[in-house]
């Protein structure tokens, strides 16, 4: 009897072996179909992924100079900020506005006035250290980032920059172009304050002759000689601006009461 129904059970796996080998094809089957799917979720992944970074860039990037526009300024400051603050790093900013531009647009057309913008772009990149952050901050100014440069290093830099634009032979007329530079210190809290520093000495440049370099510690009362800026308009971030263009880079100063718009 033992033997018999031992018999029997290895009658029924032989049996069910053709069944179990067409499961077995069926799971592959499916295994290699799932294989594919995620084959190509990770293509399609991989080509989001390439045009978020093309998004990225375009929203970023001045379409003229190639340099990174107002956004990308304010990303990369707002995080170098941070680290300064985390780090006790030093950290400047330099705002750079060429001198006159508007009579140079009337004078040779716009085409020029944007072929001054390219050459003024390539020559602070040109005089900018590795890790330095050049963009075009609206308009024709532009606004650079400077992390581990103390006053001394951030003035020195600006000045490089300034005779590097005095000195290109330019070939219709002499270009210049005004600086003004801010250094992080303990009393300036956040990155729009360090902007609105950089811009009062810029506006010193400019109300002291032009083709300059004015740092904010000239203005702000230690005792170096410099032209006293009037109080800056509330810095205000466009990072929600969907072109990354400023909104105090373009248009006039809002009502007359407030400090005038330094003279180009």
């Amino acid at each position: 009897m033992v033997s018999n129904r031992v018999g029997e059970v290895g009658t029924v796996g032989r049996s069910d072996e053709p069944l179990l080998l067409a499961e077995l094809q069926d799971l592959r089957d499916q295994l290699a179909a799932a294989e594919r799917r995620i084959a190509r979720l990770e293509r399609s992944r991989a080509r989001s992924r390439r045009a978020i970074r093309r998004l990225t860039t375009i929203a970023t990037t001045d379409g003229l100079t190639k340099l990174g526009n107002r956004r990308r300024f304010e990303s990369v400051l707002g995080e170098l900020f941070g680290l300064s603050g985390r780090h006790g790093a030093p950290l400047s900013v330099v705002l750079v506005d060429v001198d006159v531009f508007k009579s140079y647009n009337d004078a040779f057309g716009h085409p020029a006035g944007d072929e001054v913008l390219c050459i003024i772009a390539r020559q602070l990149v040109m005089t900018s250290r590795p890790g330095d952050v050049v963009t075009r901050y609206g308009g024709e100014e532009f606004a650079i980032v400077l992390p581990d440069a103390d006053a001394i290093a951030a003035l020195s830099h600006a000045e490089r920059q300034r005779r590097a634009i005095e000195s290109f032979a330019w070939p219709l007329r002499p270009v210049t172009a005004s600086f003004g530079v801010a250094t992080r210190t303990p009393r300036i809290e956040d990155f729009g304050s360090l902007v609105n520093g950089a811009d009062r000495a810029l506006y010193a440049s400019k109300n002291g002759g032009r083709n300059r370099v004015t740092h904010l510690d000239m203005i702000a009362g230690d005792g170096l000689p410099g032209p006293v800026a009037p109080e800056p308009i509330p810095y205000r971030p466009c990072l929600s601006r969907a072109d990354g263009r400023g909104l105090l880079s373009a248009g006039p100063r809002p009502e007359p009461s407030q400090p005038p718009r330094r003279s180009r």
